[in-house]
């Protein structure tokens, strides 16, 4: 009996949150990036700047580099379950770069030569030296890292709930976007260029996922432009958009 009900309830979260599967081909473009990277060996293109000789190497900059990924684990939640219409918005955003950037990639595989060689043994350098290791210096622009942090800013920017009372947390995730985009640089971790390749980008593909395709107003009476597994409970809206 336990087991039915247990099984029963799965069921209704899972048909509950049905629009999550909409991260899917954010996860089919990583895999695609994945093989890039084992593939591109041999940059045909080295970005470089006369900037990246300006720009220090400060390894602490490596922390929020790594709160990357907490921010977008946090944002991608917060929308699964506060704002479906919102999430599906971001998942078609942040996977429409990311395959846009893997066509870029193999079509010129580009890489970079920045990188120092960090021989201190404090923390923050072993930290510096981990993501070097694991993280080659192939498929760097655009910056997939600097691109998502702009589609989850973007993402939180359009989400409506986020209005004057919560304002703090708006220049909050401001300010940590733009410590994001230059630990990219700081850390070494990537050219100006990429920087500059992924806003452009982003402004190539923004008007494709929030100006020309429809927003998802199915309480309005408006077609939902997807699959029926991934339109969210108009109830769900309503409670969390208030007119």
């Amino acid at each position: 009996m336990a087991s039915k009900t247990l099984g029963s309830n799965l069921r209704a979260v899972l048909f509950h949150y049905r629009h999550g599967a909409a991260i899917v081909p954010l996860f089919l473009a990583l895999a695609w990036f994945l093989l890039l990277q084992e593939a591109n060996t041999r940059p045909v293109f080295v970005m470089h700047s006369p900037l990246d000789d300006y720009i220090p190497f400060v390894k602490e900059m490596v922390m929020p580099y790594l709160l990357w990924f907490g921010m977008m684990l946090a944002v991608l939640c917060y929308l699964l379950i506060r704002a479906p219409a919102d999430f599906i918005s971001l998942a078609i955003f942040m996977a429409v770069m990311e395959f846009s950037a893997c066509i870029l990639y193999a079509l010129l595989p580009n890489g970079h030569g920045v990188r120092p060689i960090v021989a201190e043994n404090d923390f923050f350098s072993g930290l510096v030296r981990y993501i070097h290791s694991v993280d080659r210096p192939t498929n760097c622009v655009p910056s997939l890292h600097v691109a998502q942090t702009l589609a989850c800013l973007i993402a939180c920017l359009k989400h409506r709930n986020f209005g004057r009372a919560r304002r703090p947390v708006l220049w909050g995730m401001f300010i940590l976007s733009l410590l994001i985009c230059m630990s990219t640089v700081m850390i070494k971790q990537h050219s100006i260029l990429d920087a500059v390749g992924s806003f452009a980008m982003a402004a190539a593909c923004y008007p494709f996922v929030y100006v020309f395709r429809k927003r998802p107003l199915e309480d309005k009476g408006f077609v939902y432009p997807y699959p029926c597994f991934f339109k969210p409970r108009s109830s769900r809206r309503n409670r969390f958009h208030p007119r």
